[in-house]
């Protein structure tokens, strides 16, 4: 929990550690002012406050937690190579053995280079992108990252000088047109502000995640692909959250599309800081332009080691598939018994709560809603639920249980007129999260 401290005018306020929180997605205006402000411990699905019961986590450590807590294999095998070291001054076997079996998983791997997020995995593949092709304009897709090339895309970017602006364009997801206008546009600005009239630069790379709540329409990933071929760019799919949820080989193993460079990340590790760009050889030689001290960690690469090990013995991913559709078709059973205006959608390893209504009575009820979630036991992210192998069928009864019981509150509060007298502390805060681009 952070501190605050008044500064000497009394004009605001400082605070320990800015947000409350390391990432924006965990910071307190995410969440209604009735889910814990800490968490302690956990156990498979269970997390602990300081003092209570526990609390089955549809979070998971914001998809990093795939496995599940104490996920015994991979936590013996951290603490295996704690005693041993945790880095040394030459590379040590288990980069050799994590690349091998990610080279194994996923289509487009040939060579693999280490990081420790997701959002150092991107940069480096947006180096290499613009060191293979001699090119600098990037067009992109989805979130991919805090880092300066990306947060160029969003409305306001402090600290991301403006002429990065015209280096990356946005398009909209599963809409081909929307692509060959941002090319063009990126092309326009680039050539008339940066190089001038004489240089064609084209496209270094187009970036996307592959899916996430929304379903990739028929063409449309392949649009992507024929595309870069035709430029001569770079495809790279962002598979920080698709990896090791979605299939162990990312997306691409189940779409049929196969890109030049990926990202992989959070679920990799089962909660230790790993990440990793993958892709075609070719390209893959720039890679070593993205060098640090701790991308030859051990302790993430053992933790990767012993959990990808686990996947490849199969199941993991079908479990959570499993869960998650019912999930989803349990809750929008619940969602039409008690006629309220929010549904379930997304796909089965994701699934995402919505709500109707105008921006306003949305926040409420769904503060109300996760606020009773949470007295009920269930910890979810407003933005989107995550699976693990740890989650069981009891643990989807209890939620969906949950969820009726919520709903039911909810109900009555419309109907009342007192929603927002119900919620205790502050509601979700309305500031768009991160992840919304232009």
């Amino acid at each position: 929990m952070s501190g605050e401290l008044t500064d000497e005018t009394g004009s605001g306020l400082h605070e320990l550690i800015p947000g409350g929180a390391q990432t924006l997605s965990k910071m307190r205006g995410r969440f209604p002012g009735a889910y814990p402000r800490s968490l302690l411990s956990a156990n498979r699905a269970l997390v602990f406050q300081i003092d209570g019961p526990g609390i089955t986590d549809w979070i998971c450590g914001l998809g990093a937690i795939s496995l599940g807590y104490g996920y015994l294999d991979v936590d013996q095998a951290v603490m295996n190579q704690v005693v041993r070291g945790p880095i040394f001054s030459l590379p040590h076997k288990l980069e050799e053995r994590v690349a091998q079996r990610l080279v194994d998983l996923i289509p487009c791997a040939e060579s693999v280079r280490y990081f420790k997020t997701g959002s150092e995995a991107t940069e480096a593949a947006i180096r290499v992108a613009r060191a293979h092709t001699g090119r600098d304009v990037i067009l992109t897709c989805g979130y991919h990252g805090w880092h300066s090339w990306y947060a160029a895309t969003r409305e306001e970017h402090p600290g991301v000088p403006s002429l990065m602006c015209e280096l990356v364009e946005s398009f909209t997801y599963n809409d081909l047109p929307s692509l060959d206008e941002a090319i063009r546009r990126a092309t326009d600005l680039y050539v008339d502000t940066v190089r001038g009239d004489n240089c064609e630069p084209g496209a270094a790379a187009i970036i996307v995640e592959p899916t996430l709540v929304e379903a990739p329409v028929s063409g449309f990933l392949a649009g992507l692909r024929e595309r870069c071929d035709r430029w001569g760019a770079l495809l790279i799919f962002d598979e920080m959250v698709t990896g090791f949820r979605w299939h162990a080989g990312g997306y691409q193993a189940l779409c049929g599309v196969t890109p030049d460079l990926a990202t992989f990340g959070k679920g990799m590790g089962n909660g230790y800081a790993i990440a990793a760009l993958v892709g075609k050889a070719g390209p893959m030689r720039w890679a070593r332009l993205a060098s640090g001290t701790f991308g030859g960690d051990l302790i993430g690469l053992a933790a990767a080691d012993a959990t990808i090990a686990r996947y490849q013995q199969g199941g993991v991913c079908e479990h959570m598939a499993r869960l998650g559709a019912r999930i989803i078709e349990g809750y929008n059973h619940l969602a039409a018994k008690h006629s309220e205006a929010t549904w379930a959608e997304g796909q089965p390893p994701h699934p995402v709560i919505r709500w109707f209504e105008d921006p306003t009575n949305n926040r409420h009820r769904a503060s109300l809603f996760y606020q009773e979630l949470v007295k009920r036991g269930h910890l979810v992210h407003p933005e989107g639920m995550n699976l693990m192998l740890a989650h069981t069928d009891a643990d989807v009864d209890s939620l969906l249980a949950a969820c009726d019981e919520a709903l039911a509150i909810v109900t009555g509060a419309i109907r009342a007129g007192n929603v927002r007298e119900l919620i205790e502390g502050d509601p979700i805060d309305p500031t768009p999260v991160w992840r919304v681009t232009r």
